[in-house]
């Protein structure tokens, strides 16, 4: 059976606004760097993405941080 759900998700966020046209603009003083995040917290987030860093399909550069994690000890599955 795969993981389908997680019960304790959390994520942490740039602070922003989202504009019509354009989507979610991070206010500049919002980055972070999501490394630093996992290392206080000692979770490895499932995705995480710095703001200035190139976009994994290639069109432009992440216009925020994030950090996502899912901490469970026993997976939710589907039967």
């Amino acid at each position: 059976m795969d993981k389908t759900t997680c019960y304790s998700y959390f994520a942490i966020c740039s602070n922003g606004i989202i504009k019509n046209g354009v989507g979610f603009i991070a206010n500049p003083n919002s980055d972070f760097d999501p490394d630093y995040v996992t290392e206080k917290l000692g979770i490895e987030p499932y995705d995480a993405k710095k703001m200035g860093t190139p976009r994994k399909n290639g069109h432009g550069k992440y216009p925020f941080s994030d950090w996502g994690a899912c901490k469970q000890t026993e997976p939710a599955l589907d039967s």
